[in-house]
């Protein structure tokens, strides 16, 4: 029934062009750099070119329809393809498809390359019905069926997940005596797999060497791929072991393995690699190297790394990046970060130590990224190493990488949390000024807690104003910041009405926000009035913890009262484990145990 339809469909139903109530100027839109585009139009040849090289598509379909305005320019096959082009690269397909229709009515023929234009939109938007249906009535808009326009419509079918339809088109398009070419069996390959058949999908791999199509690196890279993410890690390994596989399927499987936890049988694949010609890339290293430093295997990871660097392969920043974060990651002893500093060396210059990266990456035009010196800000910040952190941030722009407003967070993070929140405020300036890296609501709520941490209440308050005046959305962790901090200063009335305020904003609090006012409450005194906050968590949707028990039972005895036995009683029945008593006394209020913000 579906191939019948495809060749007799039914008419198309074309949506009506959407009106915008105030449409561009057109020739506000025209770049100053580009001042012979109306002369081009005058051609007959250039002008919806020109509107299609600007971002906005209401604007080149207003130039469009501009220069046809009075019959003095008629468009042509070549101004369409450009109007609809632009129209369909933006995803407005309703327009594209007005113009389509106008094309029909004006005896103009859609070419292969404009239709594709269309179908290709529908596959990003995952709209394959639409693709199928402009698919109908191809004939009637001129256009013959191609090999490239089935593939666009098989491809657009396989992201909107219509598998079944995807054979009926194949077979439709075999007997209309249509050729099938590589990216055509790869679609197939890929729904079959998705369908997990994989072994019509094996079938499908011998076949197309017969075919006069042989299976190219996607193809493989498509069976094993799905193999590995279907669990089926055995069949992956004897399909590479049968055919010849690019080093993109060796990859899939070292993937596999090492989310497996077989990490152990990486190195045999990379033998196994080298035996049979498959010369890994960098995607197979970085994968390698990344799987080795997440199991903490640093030695091994670092002696790949070496192995690399001796077959003269020249490395990447993804490369370095999982080793660098691995060795980050355990820096809390100390030891990591001096191993790191010496990678991180090593992609700038030549001299390390023997035990890190000798290897000159400036030179080999292989630079950190803006993500590799993020982590590198970061792990120097928390290792108080605050102004090595600060010199590495200013020689960014330097080496063509500024800091982003991810970067420029963790440099004010690891000042407040060295009470320098005065440095971290004109970092906050910087970042305003420079218009590369605008602050976000993470920027500010690191600066909130570093001021009330220092006892700065005021100058706290004065910058969650600047907060709304900059249109800075507050959220969760914002609020409890303020009501931690309020709290901290002794100021529970306010942070009482800062409470209101997340209700009255749609945001739900959390345990934290709860946990930080019943703190704030026993610390004076008002332990009944702490006790009514915790009643209320549940109705909230918040679950009492070990710091919401602890916080009421530190309030008590503080007071010299008793009856916090009732509250680990209450512990007892909402099966929560008590905290250690290390570091909290009568004198101490409890740690929140986790950060405020982050």
């Amino acid at each position: 029934m579906l191939r019948r339809r495809l060749r007799e469909g039914p008419s198309l139903l074309l949506l009506p062009c959407r009106r915008r109530r105030s449409p561009p100027n057109p020739t506000a839109e025209i770049s100053p750099r580009h001042p012979g585009r109306r002369r081009l139009l005058a051609g007959g040849a250039g002008g919806p070119a020109a509107a299609s090289g600007e971002g906005n598509s209401a604007a080149a379909l207003a130039y469009f329809r501009s220069v046809a305005v009075g019959g003095a320019f008629r468009h042509n096959a070549l101004t369409f393809h450009a109007a609809v082009e632009r129209l369909a690269l933006d995803g407005e397909t309703d327009l594209a498809l007005c113009l389509l229709q106008e094309m029909k009515l004006s005896g103009i023929p859609c070419g292969e390359q404009t239709l594709a234009a269309v179908l290709r939109a529908f596959a990003l938007s995952g709209a394959g019905n639409r693709a199928l249906q402009l698919f109908y009535r191809l004939q009637e808009l001129g256009c013959a069926a191609t090999v490239r326009l089935y593939n666009h419509l098989l491809h657009a079918l396989l992201r909107s997940g219509s598998f079944t339809a995807v054979a009926a088109v194949y077979q439709n398009m075999r007997e209309e005596g249509l050729r099938p070419n590589v990216f055509t069996f790869n679609v197939l390959l890929s729904a079959l797999c998705r369908r997990r058949r994989f072994a019509a999908a094996r079938r499908l791999l011998a076949e197309m060497a017969g075919c006069g199509c042989p299976p190219d690196e996607v193809s493989f890279s498509t069976v094993v791929s799905g193999l590995c993410d279907s669990g089926e890690l055995a069949a992956a390994r004897a399909l590479v072991a049968e055919l010849q596989p690019p080093a993109a399927a060796y990859n899939a499987i070292i993937h596999a393995m090492g989310r497996a936890g077989r990490v152990a049988e990486v190195n045999s694949l990379l033998a196994e690699m080298a035996s049979r010609g498959a010369k890994p890339n960098s995607v197979t290293f970085s994968t390698v190297i990344n799987l080795l430093a997440v199991a903490g295997e640093l030695k091994l990871a670092m002696a790949v790394l070496a192995q690399l660097l001796l077959r003269g392969f020249v490395p990447t920043a993804q490369t370095f990046a999982p080793l660098v974060r691995a060795l980050l990651a355990g820096a809390g002893g100390g030891g990591g970060i001096e191993e790191a500093l010496r990678v991180w060396r090593g992609m700038l210059a030549e001299g390390c130590a023997a035990t890190a990266v000798a290897y000159n990456m400036v030179s080999d035009g292989c630079r950190p990224n803006v993500v590799a010196y993020t982590a590198m800000v970061d792990a120097l910040c928390r290792n108080s190493r605050l102004d090595e952190a600060h010199k590495l941030l200013r020689s960014m722009s330097s080496a063509g990488c500024p800091p982003n407003t991810v970067t420029y967070n963790a440099m004010i993070s690891g000042l407040c949390a060295a009470g320098r929140a005065a440095q971290a405020g004109e970092l906050l300036r910087e970042m305003k000024t420079s218009g590369g890296a605008p602050p976000s609501t993470a920027t500010y709520n690191a600066l909130l807690a570093g001021l009330f941490r220092g006892g700065a209440a005021t100058a706290a308050a004065l910058l969650t104003e600047e907060m709304k005046q900059s249109n800075v959305a507050f959220d969760v962790v914002t609020h409890n910041v303020i009501i931690h901090g309020f709290c901290s200063v002794g100021m529970t009335r306010v942070a009482w009405g800062q409470l209101g305020r997340i209700v009255a904003s749609g945001i739900s609090p959390d345990a934290v926000t709860f946990n930080s006012l019943i703190q704030g409450l026993c610390e004076e005194g008002e332990v009944d009035g702490a006790a009514a906050v915790a009643e209320k968590m549940p109705a909230e949707g918040c679950r009492r913890d070990v710091y919401t028990y602890t916080s009421l039972m530190w309030g008590l005895c503080r007071l010299g009262g008793r009856g916090g036995g009732v509250y680990l009683e209450r512990m007892r029945e909402e099966e929560i484990a008590p905290a250690s008593p290390r570091g909290t006394s009568s004198s101490t209020p409890p740690s929140l145990g986790r950060p405020i913000a982050s």
